[in-house]
């Protein structure tokens, strides 16, 4: 309004709520989220980059569907062996009828031969149990993902060369570096690949303080 504006235009790749669309068309503010932007933006891509992520959506798809499929045969094993369960507690109780046992011949009783010295067997080794690193889950909630995002960010600030990590967007970590750009990257993607759910987000390498060079962007691993 200061400038004379008479709306403007939203872009964002993650997803607008219902409330703050409202907000937004009150403001005459054009909202692309995230549904809407990725369609429009579609035809832009290069055919590999595109060929990569329906591949990964097909493969999470076919994972859950399996997921599904495994849980549903477990539950029906578990109805089926309670059924089953019930039925024998209804079964009628069947009357035992003592047996006589058969006369035996009296067995002529050896002298005992000494026990040859054995040694205690030796006690098994308890089996290891393997630690779990719950930076490994690939698919966290939300709330685990911005803890996740909140540990990097202090790895970070303890490197050499790297003043600190700020998220800009879920997707984008900026790294505010005093170091050389060729030995600060290394010692970024050394802490990002510890998280899977992490490794593919943009990282922004801003230029150091009082150094004319360009920010650079680029990811520890692709898709």
């Amino acid at each position: 309004r200061l400038a004379g504006a008479r709306g403007g235009v939203l872009l964002t790749e993650g997803r607008m709520e219902r409330d703050g669309r409202s907000a937004a068309e009150k403001q005459a503010v054009e909202v692309l989220d995230g549904p809407r932007l990725w369609p429009l933006l579609q035809p832009y891509l290069p055919v590999d980059i595109e060929a990569r992520v329906r591949a990964s959506a097909r493969h999470e798809a076919l994972r859950r569907i399996a997921i599904a499929a495994l849980g549903s045969v477990t539950l029906g094993l578990l109805v089926g062996l309670s059924l089953q369960g019930l039925h024998v507690q209804d079964a009628p109780l069947v009357a035992e009828v003592p047996v006589a046992p058969a006369p035996v011949a009296p067995a002529v009783e050896a002298a005992p031969e000494p026990a040859p010295a054995t040694r205690p067997p030796a006690a098994a080794p308890a089996p290891a149990t393997p630690s779990t690193d719950a930076r490994s889950n690939p698919n966290p909630d939300a709330a685990t993902l911005e803890r996740f995002q909140a540990d990097l960010s202090r790895a970070l600030a303890g490197k050499p060369g790297i003043a600190s990590g700020v998220w800009l967007t879920r997707q984008t970590l900026a790294i505010n570096r005093t170091g050389e750009l060729d030995a600060v990257w290394p010692r970024v993607c050394e802490e990002v690949l510890h998280y899977p759910a992490l490794r593919n987000v943009r990282i922004q390498l801003n230029a150091r303080p009082g150094v004319d060079e360009p920010v650079r962007w680029r990811q520890c691993a692709t898709y």
